[in-house]
């Protein structure tokens, strides 16, 4: 089962006898959510990429991704732990080599992978196997490098077989086959599986020529990585067959394309002894071509085109023209010839620059041109007027390349000697390029190219030293220049860093190195990266130098303390207690120097209890900079003043409330109510001890209320002292209460409120994320497949409260409901929230699954309805106050450490299981004891059982009818 996909799942058993009578029971199963649940997750569980151990670098071998269901985040960052052979891209999780693994001695690198939406994590392990190297190429097979081929062979004929060879096994081995040169207008075809050469077009010749030379370049290439190929010219002579058939074959003729109307293309003769008439029938194309019906000469009717309609046919019709009358008829098939109707065209030129250091083969110039004939008429050959002996052209791709050896391609006219390029010799070249369209008759244009000459980049830049080490104090400010690593002046260098994981440092034109973040010896204490010197010439060089920076601690990081609060408790009215015991003992570390550090401790002499308590300064000196940490110390007085619960925070018998809020709640925000008694009923005057100016109590309510901002980065925790006092007619009393007030961060807070005199929202899918979310109407109505509500505030307020969805999702640190009437149906209802507040006068929730997991659960209502096959209810404080509770469910399980029901009518109608357990059972006016005790209810499987020791109350049967 997976919780990301699914949260809970329907299933509906059948049970039937032999008689054919039936019953079915549905069973709801809830998935909870597996430990550390995170929202972000990798799509497999693992990833196994194959690569071969001849992968070049930055070779791209797979991809990782995750998903993250937090709909807010958007950007995901991947990376991994460091490897010398391959990387993980930090946006897209693609994973590339950066390094050769052919040495690598196992078989085998595991990466472990990590990507985190800035809140969640989520690691997995990326398995590459290493398979066998592409260490051979392909070789062909000797064999047949010319064939000869009739134009009128039809397209699908096989002209020709190629084989390679490849010494490699497996994928390294596989072979398939390519044409990837001169194959004018698709003429030929390859099979990739066989090297089969078969004719793609018809290769009807144009007019004027009697045969042309297709030069192909036949590839054959493995699957390897890298992948490996081998190349062969092989020469297709194309030859013309003008021969004429009879009547039995049938005959054929050519005409070309820009032949004029009336022109004859073929004269038909009949073997009859006696006169014939002739006439066409069956025309592929009629009107274009007419016969003569008393010669039987074919003439040309209609304007012809190569390209619009390269052939014809026909059936000629001979009949005798005495008695008896007989006939015979034969295919008449016309090929069109094309003709050179167009010149060859090229793009702009720009005039090139080189170095005289150019490699032989080294290209210069890329000619862009085109023919608008098709066919071979379309074919472009370039060549040059003058090469001065060390510049050469491709006649067919047009690459003009610097060159040792005589053009020996077809269509050169050159044969001179090399002389070598030389800046000295000469510093421009002007080229006279030919552009023409095959022979006999070719159209041809010129091109005029001018190339320049530059001398060579000689000299690399040179440091003044190959190793630089300098340190810098962990506390210099962003911008700080360090010392310059100065290479030689010659030339216009720049400067670059290379090897650095953080971008710390800089560098700029004048080769000073600039702090570019804070620095912090607890992460890194050294920097090693090397520093770049390149030139401007052309090819760049370039120089580099080593470079050590060691931070320098200058005690920029606080003491911290083991705690940030420690707590105590000391019975002052215990005679032993005298001036000078110690009450507790505080420990505090230095982030960089542990233990061995000099620590000087002292206590805030603002605090009253400075009066009454001192510390060892453990050192003769303060330092500036410091940590603090709240020392809480009960006093242990005889008093009859008590503290009660509270429905807003979690109480911690005796006298300790737990209330965490969020940073940045709006004051003035009451937090809680403290409420104290006395056994004589007296009144209760309540005070701050301290932090009076963050927080405030009424003296007479008790109401706990924030009148400050809480910032999470100032303080993460409040512990607030109450005094609760009173006077009365046998003398005053006082005690103590604390109040705990823990901080829940909340980054870039988003505030939602709705208010509106009727709000009504219906859609399949409603999502809410924000912050703070209030919604007030005098009518809210929602219905929807799925809701979820995400908040650490959420405040609702209205008469008339009605939600209607198959799924609800409510997640909030502090949900408060307050609507005289509720009504919640749904299929699945899920509520997190440490605090939740529900005040009505009608509460009815119907759903097949109730989940709720609270600190603190107080509801409030003239009428509780609930009715759910399965009710899972989980927190430490749990009050509900209703006259009338009504609940009905298979499964309950409730579980609490203080439950208080109040109510006239109690019915519960329990089917199937019912586990109540409570760690403190509240005393009653029939049982004033505090002992704890088991009850075992007289229904089956109904427990309420209560932590610590059995009392003499075990085994006693109740009647609930009488409860």
């Amino acid at each position: 089962m997976d919780y990301r996909r699914a949260r809970g799942y329907t299933v509906v058993l059948l049970c039937s006898d032999t008689g054919g009578l039936t019953n079915t029971s549905t069973v709801y199963v809830t998935i909870t959510s597996p430990p550390n649940y995170s929202p972000l997750a990798f799509s497999s569980d693992s990833y196994v990429f194959n690569v071969s151990r001849t992968t070049p670098p930055l070779y791209i071998i797979g991809q990782i991704m995750a998903t993250d269901e937090i709909i807010w985040s958007t950007t995901l960052a991947y990376s991994q732990q460091s490897n010398p052979y391959f990387i993980i891209d930090s946006l897209n999780g693609t994973i590339q080599t950066i390094s050769s693994v052919f040495d690598y001695p196992y078989s085998e690198i595991v990466l472990n992978a990590t990507v985190t939406d800035g809140l969640f994590n989520d690691t997995v392990a990326v398995h590459i196997v290493l398979t066998p190297g592409n260490l051979n190429s392909p070789v062909f097979t000797p064999g047949e490098r010319s064939f000869d081929i009739n134009e009128l062979s039809p397209i699908g004929t096989s002209v020709a077989t190629f084989q390679c060879t490849d010494a490699d096994n497996g994928t390294n081995g596989q072979i398939s086959y390519f044409i990837t040169g001169g194959n004018i207008d698709g003429a030929f075809q390859i099979n990739q599986l066989t090297g089969v050469v078969q004719l793609a077009n018809l290769l009807i010749l144009p007019q004027n020529l009697a045969s042309y030379p297709y030069q192909l370049t036949i590839q054959c290439s493995d699957h390897g990585v890298p992948k490996k190929s081998n190349v062969t010219l092989a020469y297709f002579n194309v030859y013309q067959d003008n021969a004429l058939k009879n009547f039995t074959s049938g005959f054929i003729a050519f005409v070309n394309e820009n032949a004029n109307i009336n022109d004859t293309v073929i004269t038909i003769n009949a073997t009859f002894h006696y006169p014939s008439k002739y006439s066409f029938i069956n025309e592929s194309l009629p009107n274009v071509f007419t016969i003569d019906a008393n010669t039987g000469v074919v003439r040309v009717a209609a304007h012809l085109d190569h390209d619009t309609v390269p052939v014809y046919t026909m059936t000629v019709v001979a009949m005798r023209s005495v008695y008896p009358a007989r006939n015979s008829s034969a295919l008449l098939t016309i090929y069109v010839r094309a003709v050179n109707k167009y010149r060859p065209k090229c793009m702009s030129i720009f005039n090139p620059t080189i170095l005289d250091s150019a490699a032989v083969g080294s290209t210069v110039l890329q000619l862009s041109c085109s023919d608008a004939d098709t066919g071979i008429n379309g074919a472009i050959v370039c060549s040059l007027s003058m090469n001065y002996g060390v510049l050469g052209v491709n006649t067919i791709t047009g690459a003009i390349y610097i060159s040792s050896l005589l053009d020996s391609i077809s269509y050169s006219v050159l044969n001179l000697t090399v002389l070598g390029l030389n800046y000295a010799n000469a510093t421009q070249y002007q080229l006279i390029i030919n552009v023409s369209d095959p022979f006999p008759v070719p159209r041809i244009i010129s091109i005029t190219v001018y190339i320049f000459v530059q001398p060579v980049n000689t000299f690399s830049p040179v440091f003044q030293q190959s190793l630089y080490s300098y340190t810098i104090p962990e506390n210099s400010p962003i911008g700080v220049t360090d010392h310059d690593s100065p290479a030689s002046p010659d030339g216009q260098v720049t400067y670059s860093l290379i090897g650095l994981n953080q971008p710390k440092f800089t560098i700029d034109r004048s080769g000073w190195i600039i702090l570019a973040s804070n620095l912090d010896i607890l992460q890194q204490a050294v920097y090693n990266f090397t520093v770049l010197a390149m030139d401007g010439g052309k090819p760049p060089r370039t120089g580099s130098a080593s470079m050590v920076i060691y931070v320098g601690y200058v005690g920029i990081r606080p003491p911290q303390f083991t705690q940030s609060l420690y707590y105590t408790a000391l019975n002052i009215t215990n005679p032993s207690t005298l001036v000078g015991s110690v009450v507790l003992t505080v420990h505090c570390t230095d982030p960089v120097l542990g233990n061995t550090a000099p620590i000087y401790y002292s206590l805030d002499p603002s605090l009253s209890s400075s009066r009454y308590f001192n510390v060892d300064p453990n050192s003769s000196a303060p330092y500036n900079l410091s940590d603090t940490a709240v020392v809480d110390i009960q006093l242990l007085v005889k008093s009859n003043i008590t503290f009660t619960p509270s429905a807003s925070c979690l109480f911690l018998p005796p006298h300790t409330y737990n209330c965490t809020l969020p940073e940045r709640v709006q004051p003035v925000y009451t937090i809680l109510q403290v409420n104290a008694t006395s056994p004589g009923g007296y009144a209760i005057i309540y005070s701050l001890i301290n932090y009076q100016t963050t927080f405030s109590i009424d003296p007479s309510s008790g109401y706990f209320r924030l009148i400050g901002m809480l910032e999470y980065e100032q303080q993460q925790v409040y512990v607030i002292t109450i005094q609760a006092s009173l006077v009365g007619p046998l003398g005053s009393d006082i005690a103590l209460a604390t109040v705990l007030v823990p901080i829940i961060t909340i980054p870039n807070i988003n505030i939602c409120t709705i208010t509106s005199p009727i709000i009504t929202i219906t859609s399949p899918i409603i999502t809410i994320t924000s912050h703070i979310i209030t919604i007030t109407s005098p009518i809210i109505i929602i219905t929807s497949h799925i809701i979820t509500i995400t908040s650490p505030i959420i405040t609702i307020t209205s008469p008339f409260i009605t939600i209607t969805s198959p799924i609800i999702t409510i997640t909030s640190p502090i949900i408060t409901v307050t609507s005289p009437i509720i009504t919640i149906t749904s299929h699945i209802i899920t509520i997190n929230s440490p605090i939740i507040t529900i005040t009505s006068h009608i509460i009815t929730i119907t759903s097949p699954i109730i989940t709720i997991t609270s600190h603190i659960i107080t509801i409030t209502s003239h009428i509780i309805t609930i009715t759910s096959p399965i009710i899972t209810i989980t927190s430490p404080i749990i009050t509900i106050t209703s006259p009338i509770i009504t609940i009905t469910s298979h499964i309950i399980t409730i579980t609490s450490s203080i439950i208080t029901i109040t109510s006239h009518i109690i019915t519960i109608l329990i089917i199937n299981i019912c586990t109540i357990t409570s760690h403190i059972l509240p005393p009653s006016k029939h049982h004033p004891s505090s002992a704890n005790y088991d009850i075992h209810c007289c229904w089956d499987h109904c427990s309420c059982c209560a932590c610590g020791g059995r009392s003499n109350l075990n085994n006693v049967n109740i009647d609930m009818e009488k409860a």
